[in-house]
C-alpha cells in the first residue's frame, strides 16, 4: 500500500447501489447480488398477562412481517474512509443507503467539516467492508454482522481483509470469527485516518424488515451445530442476570430470583462466560427468565419448545426477542415492570430504564407460563 493524493469530501452522493449502478451504465447482475426472498410472514405472539397483549405485539398475527432480503455490492475501486466507514465510489460520491446511520442520511456528519481527506491507500486486494455501526452490541453483531459472511461466502469471492468497525470493538467479536473460521490477520479496523482503496470492494448488507430466519439459521449452524455443541443431558432453569450492567438493572433481582432457586434456577453473569459457553448453557436451557438485554440473544440455540419470559421497564418495550423466539420455535412470555405506562402507540425507548418487577406479577407469569 502506498499513499495517493489528498481529496476533498464529496459533494454529491448515491442514495443506493441501485442509483450509483443506473448513472454509472454498469451490468446490474455483475455488482448486486442478492440472496433469499424477503417471505413475508406472520409472526407467533408473546404471551403476557394482559388482554389483550401489549400493542406493540396485536399486529404479530394479524399482519404479515417482511424478512430481510440479503445482498452483496461488489464495487471495483471502491474506497472506506474514516472510523465509520464511509463507502465513497469510484466517482466520489457518497453511498448513503449502505452507511454506518443507515437511515438514508450521511455517513460522518463530520466529514463535510473536513477541509480535506485522509490521505488515500491504495491496495490491489479485495476488501469486504463490514463495519456496521452498533457491531460492539453482542445482538447486533450475531444478527446482523456475521450472517454476511454467509452471503460472502455465496458469492464466492474471497476477500483477503475484512474491515471492522474499529471504534466499537469487544472481545466475542473475536471469539466468534475464530470459530468462523477467519484469521485474525486479515482484520482491519477502522480509525479516523482511514481512506483505504480497495481493488475489490465488497459490502454484504440486508433490506430493511425483521431478521430473517436465514441469518439465525447460518449462525446456528456455525456456531453451535458445526462445531459439534449439542444440548447435553441437562435441563437448565436460566435466570440472565443484569447486575454487572451499568444500565436496564434489575431492581429486585435478588428477591426474585430467592422466588426462583427454590424451583431450580441459577442466576448466569454472561458477561463472564466465553461465546462457546454461552452457546453451551442456552443448547440445554429448559427455561429461559430474564430482564431485555443483549444476553437473551442467545436464544438463538435453544431447542424448540424452551420457554421464555422477557422483563421489560415500561419505558422501553422490543419485539426483537419475540422474532428470535418465533424463528427457533420457542414459547415466549413478556411482563412489564412497575411503573407508569406512556399512551399506547408510544415507545418512548428510555435504553437505560431500570426494571422493577412486582412479585405477585411475576408469580402469575410463571403460572401461565407453567413453570412450577
Amino acid at each position: 500500500m502506498g499513499d495517493m493524493r489528498e481529496l476533498k469530501p464529496p459533494k454529491e452522493h448515491y442514495r443506493s447501489p441501485e442509483e450509483w449502478i443506473h448513472s454509472a451504465g454498469l451490468d446490474h447482475n455483475k455488482r448486486l447480488k442478492s440472496y433469499y426472498k424477503s417471505d413475508p410472514i406472520h409472526l407467533r405472539q408473546p404471551k403476557g398477562l394482559e388482554q389483550p397483549v401489549h400493542w406493540m405485539y396485536r399486529a404479530f398475527e394479524s399482519q404479515k412481517w417482511r424478512q430481510r432480503k440479503g445482498y452483496v455490492v461488489i464495487m471495483p475501486g471502491g474506497r472506506i474512509c474514516r472510523s465509520r466507514c464511509t463507502i465513497l465510489t469510484p466517482d466520489h460520491k457518497e453511498m448513503w443507503d449502505l452507511s454506518w446511520l443507515v437511515y438514508r442520511a450521511s455517513n460522518d456528519p463530520e466529514l463535510q467539516k473536513l477541509r480535506r481527506l485522509p490521505p488515500v491507500c491504495d491496495t490491489a486486494e479485495t476488501v469486504a467492508l463490514l463495519g456496521m455501526r452498533e457491531s460492539g452490541i453482542y445482538y447486533h453483531w450475531m444478527v446482523d454482522v456475521l450472517p454476511r459472511f454467509h452471503m460472502l461466502r455465496m458469492l464466492g469471492i474471497p476477500a483477503d481483509k475484512y474491515v471492522l468497525n474499529g471504534g466499537w470493538l469487544a472481545p466475542f467479536q473475536l471469539e466468534t470469527l475464530d470459530m468462523l473460521g477467519i484469521p485474525r490477520d486479515r482484520l482491519v479496523y477502522s480509525d479516523d485516518n482511514m481512506h483505504l482503496k480497495a481493488k475489490l470492494l465488497l459490502v454484504p448488507g440486508c433490506e430493511f424488515g425483521i431478521v430473517p430466519k436465514w441469518a439465525l439459521g447460518f449462525v446456528r449452524h456455525e456456531l453451535m451445530e458445526k462445531p459439534g455443541i449439542r444440548p447435553s443431558g441437562e435441563r437448565n432453569r436460566l435466570f440472565i442476570s443484569r447486575a454487572r450492567a451499568s444500565k436496564r438493572k434489575l431492581l429486585n433481582e435478588a428477591e426474585l430470583m430467592n422466588h426462583l432457586s427454590k424451583r431450580g434456577f441459577r442466576s448466569v453473569e454472561l458477561e463472564t462466560m466465553p461465546v462457546a459457553e454461552q452457546i453451551k448453557l442456552f443448547a440445554s436451557a429448559e427455561i429461559v427468565i430474564g430482564p431485555h438485554g443483549a444476553g437473551l440473544t442467545n436464544l438463538l440455540f435453544c431447542k424448540p419448545g424452551t420457554k421464555v419470559i422477557e422483563l421489560f421497564s415500561p419505558n422501553h418495550m422490543h419485539t426483537c426477542y419475540p422474532v428470535v423466539s418465533h424463528h427457533t420455535g420457542l414459547e415466549h412470555y413478556y411482563l412489564v415492570g412497575i411503573g407508569d405506562r406512556p399512551p399506547e402507540f408510544v415507545n418512548p425507548r428510555i435504553h437505560a430504564d431500570d426494571i422493577q418487577i412486582d412479585p405477585k406479577q411475576f408469580r402469575s407469569i410463571l403460572k401461565l407460563a407453567g413453570i412450577t
